[in-house]
């Protein structure tokens, strides 16, 4: 949580959290050692990516009866765009977001996870799911869904998370699909387990 009360959001276009991200001094700083360091080179303080991106208005409506767990916010859409390899790192950084998907579903059982697939089939829409977002392969590239479909939906499957079965001895757990690793250590350290 931000001091405010708010959850904290993830950064668009790096890892981690938006607010970890050094102020425009500390860059200044950065970048007066990287000159130091590398007398011959002139590295530029480039202007920090906007918390805000700008994206082309989706192509559908939330299909009727994914209205209460789905989102259409830039910002939203935006985050479900691309994984966090480094070409999906630069892309993030310079503000691209073609190709973001026109809705993010946040299924909280799975029951309406299989609501929101028929919706999908039903309707035309080509789904990528969406885990803990941090792809490095292109896996939730919304970008990469082809053509043929009426819109694309990121399946966000966050609220699907956490250690579900543990077998201490065969070292075999069973994991909701949405578990980031920072909660997954801390689950499985209980049991002395990493």
């Amino acid at each position: 949580m931000t001091a405010a009360g708010s959850p904290r959001r993830r950064s668009l276009w790096g890892w981690g959290f938006s607010d970890r991200f050094p102020d425009e001094p500390a860059r200044q700083g950065l970048c007066a050692v990287a000159r130091a360091l590398l007398p011959h080179s002139q590295p530029a303080l480039l202007p920090m990516p906007s918390d805000e991106p700008t994206l082309a208005a989706p192509r559908m409506a939330p299909p009727p009866g994914l209205e209460a767990i789905s989102s259409q916010s830039p910002w939203d859409r935006a985050a479900h765009r691309r994984g966090r390899a480094y070409p999906d790192l630069v892309a993030g950084f310079r503000g691209e977001y073609d190709g973001a998907p026109d809705l993010v579903a946040r299924p909280r059982t799975a029951a309406e996870v299989a609501q929101v697939l028929e919706s999908c089939h039903h309707h035309r829409l080509a789904v990528v799911p969406f885990g803990g977002g941090t792809s490095v392969v292109g896996g939730v590239d919304s970008g990469l869904a082809g053509a043929g479909h009426a819109g694309v939906v990121s399946l966000d499957l966050s609220h699907l998370s956490g250690l579900l079965e543990l077998d201490a001895v065969s070292r075999v757990a069973r994991l909701g699909a949405g578990t980031l690793g920072p909660a997954l250590e801390a689950a499985l350290a209980p049991h002395g387990l990493t």
